[in-house]
């Protein structure tokens, strides 16, 4: 612990974790399935090491501005639950706002003062969790009875607990889908259970699915473009709002790279964030025949 502090660098190797998965399983639409909201900072890890309270990333890099919170975590499971247990939490900045998620993490690595608020997800035995096998042999609904249990305790810590409803697999993605909304700083949210957040965790036969909604959009494609390692990409403008410049890698092909300058196509992206590289657009197919757009309307200069 001592070398920690005096190297922040330092890591620590950290056990298996259930990983969250990009990509949404193939079920029948009314496949029940346990669905959480995906709360939208940075994760922390609230352990011990060594008998110390220690908070920590996904990666085992030390979080030292909630060395505190992790502390009276330890303390709190041990008063409560009769030994020590590891915490899953999701920190965000407190209000909520782009610029404050994207600069929480650094900020908590060094311990810069800074507002925050997290919500419990799941928990785990100490022992269990860096022994590697409790995550993957337990149930998370036991997993998250054992979280209710201490809920009001949680809370008295400043933590939230997650919400979980079991609801059918259709039915949850479209509610999702529907629930987009613009924040005040102009970042593209998601809803469940009336909450704010980045989209939806899916859980079903002990995996965890990440859900984050998509838009579909009309790009007028200026030009054929490459990334610094040469892979085909489109710049183009939205076919509504004809200033917002948009880059495409998803779906550019060397077959269709030149074809679809000057053309109308539609791409389909994640409704995450309006931040630079918060999700690049995927080509879905051309609209050429569908739509049409007077380039001319562009300022001069931009199809250079």
């Amino acid at each position: 612990l001592l070398r920690r502090i005096k190297n922040k660098n330092v890591k620590v190797k950290m056990p298996y974790q259930i990983p969250v998965l990009e990509k949404l399983p193939t079920l029948a639409p009314d496949t029940k399935v346990l669905v959480q909201p995906k709360y939208d900072g940075t994760q922390g890890i609230f352990t011990s090491i060594d008998g110390h309270a220690a908070a920590l990333t996904r990666s085992g890099t030390e979080l030292f501005g909630l060395r505190q919170a992790a502390v009276e975590l330890m303390e709190l499971t041990r008063k409560s639950l009769g030994r020590e247990y590891t915490v899953f939490a999701e920190v965000e900045p407190f209000p909520w706002s782009e610029a404050g998620k994207w600069a929480l993490p650094g900020k908590l690595i060094l311990g810069t003062p800074v507002k925050w608020k997290a919500t419990v997800f799941d928990i785990c035995p100490t022992t269990g969790f860096f022994a590697g096998d409790y995550l993957r042999k337990s149930a998370y609904l036991d997993r998250y009875a054992v979280l209710k249990s201490i809920e009001n305790s949680l809370v008295g810590c400043g933590f939230s607990v997650a919400p979980i409803q079991e609801e059918e697999f259709g039915r949850a993605i479209a509610a999702v889908n529907k629930s987009f909304y613009k924040d005040e700083w102009g970042a593209v949210r998601a809803k469940w259970l009336g909450i704010p957040c980045e989209g939806v965790v899916l859980r079903h036969g002990g995996n965890a699915y990440k859900f984050k909604p998509s838009v579909e959009r009309d790009i007028y494609i200026i030009r054929a473009i490459r990334s610094k390692k040469g892979a085909p990409g489109w710049m183009g403008v939205d076919v509504k709002e004809p200033t917002n410049h948009v880059e495409i890698w998803g779906g550019v092909t060397e077959r269709n790279w030149s074809a679809m300058v000057g053309k109308v196509v539609e791409v389909r992206e994640l409704a995450v964030s309006s931040a630079k590289g918060g999700g690049n657009p995927t080509f879905i197919r051309s609209r050429e025949y569908e739509k049409e757009f007077d380039a001319t309307t562009l300022e001069i200069g931009i199809c250079e």
